[in-house]
């Protein structure tokens, strides 16, 4: 994954206009245009939504929110089924090893 970080004005062009994006995060075209215009980071709130609607990586977004962080695995996929078998041995651990 790319460590570039994508602005929500980059996030509406992905989405094709900021009425686009609204529609899909559940937000009014008016609330971006004001975060846009304000130069203030993506509401950690719209974060995921964006990720879902866009395809750009939460890490992307706010990178001081999600920094460290794998990108969530697809449902269905390898990595789906490798991640629940992490989580199946972490949580079988000793102890000592638990996070």
């Amino acid at each position: 994954m790319e460590n570039k970080i994508v602005t929500l004005a980059e996030a509406v062009e992905r989405a094709g206009s900021q009425a686009a994006l609204a529609r899909e995060i559940g937000c009014t075209q008016q609330a971006i245009s004001e975060r846009i215009k304000g130069g203030k980071p993506t509401p950690s709130e719209w974060v995921v939504a964006i990720e879902r609607a866009t395809g750009i990586p939460r890490q992307q977004l706010r990178p001081d929110l999600y920094a460290g962080m794998l990108p969530a695995p697809r449902r269905g996929t390898h990595a789906d089924m490798d991640a629940a078998r992490y989580e199946e041995a972490l949580t079988s651990a000793a102890p000592e090893c638990a996070p």
